[in-house]
């Protein structure tokens, strides 16, 4: 938590609510905040290495106990429409990992059902707790500051631009290797060292006639040698059944 000064915070997030009857500071009205805000996206979420995605049990408890201290951060009456507390919300995250909402008395028709839902599609955060008084929200542990966006945004230009370099030097290195290729379809002089290697690359050593028949030679002795062991193997077996059979 960084909420040192707390007044100036909630001046930035939005106009307070004049009717408040709770103690100090007094909240923000997230119903004069906008309905529709031009272009919101929910925040960033990547969750680090070696971090569980959803909250232990003596975790939300510890959570759901210090809110109980903590005072309200906005006043709700509306359902539904609220991108502008959405992005309020967003903006506190930076400072306190709880956002604490608290439903207005005597406005007709609220839902805390409908209210957190909707918080919970717009921000992406984790729901504490919900009554007919407040709705407690915390940032979630895949929550990122906009500081650490702005550097992976940063990150991913230069790896873009890295693998743009890496694509061109690839094409250049192609087209030299073509290049050379091409070269070297020219007319061959016979009896040169080119004519050779090309030559030899292109159709290697011939076999002989002598080749081939040694090559069988040695395909049918492998044969009968295998054919020999498996005999053996065979031979050891029943003179081990007739052992077997005389001592009985």
């Amino acid at each position: 938590m960084d909420m040192n000064d707390p007044n100036s915070l909630l001046d930035e997030l939005g106009p307070r609510f004049k009717d408040w009857s709770g103690c100090e500071p007094v909240p923000v009205d997230a119903d004069l905040l906008p309905s529709e805000v031009p272009g919101y996206k929910p925040p960033v979420r990547l969750l680090p290495y070696g971090v569980r995605h959803c909250l232990r049990n003596k975790e939300m408890t510890r959570f759901r106990r210090l809110a109980r201290t903590m005072p309200s951060h906005f006043a709700l009456g509306r359902n539904r429409k609220l991108q502008g507390l959405a992005e309020a919300m967003v903006k506190l995250w930076e400072n306190s990992a709880i956002a604490k909402i608290a439903i207005k008395r005597g406005v007709l028709n609220t839902c805390n059902d409908r209210m957190a839902e909707e918080l919970k599609n717009l921000t992406g955060g984790t729901l504490l707790s919900r009554n007919k008084d407040y709705i407690v929200f915390y940032r979630g542990n895949d929550f990122l500051p906009p500081v650490v966006v702005e550097a992976l945004k940063e990150r991913e230009k230069l790896t873009d631009v890295q693998a743009n370099e890496e694509d061109q030097a690839r094409q250049r290195a192609s087209a030299a290797i073509e290049s050379k290729l091409k070269a070297s379809k020219s007319p061959l002089v016979a009896g040169t060292l080119t004519e050779t290697l090309a030559a030899t690359s292109r159709w290697g050593n011939e076999i002989s006639s002598k080749d081939v028949e040694q090559m069988r030679r040695d395909e049918s002795l492998n044969k009968h040698a295998a054919l020999l062991k498996y005999l053996e193997k065979k031979l050891a077996l029943a003179k081990g059944k007739v052992k077997g059979l005389r001592k009985l």
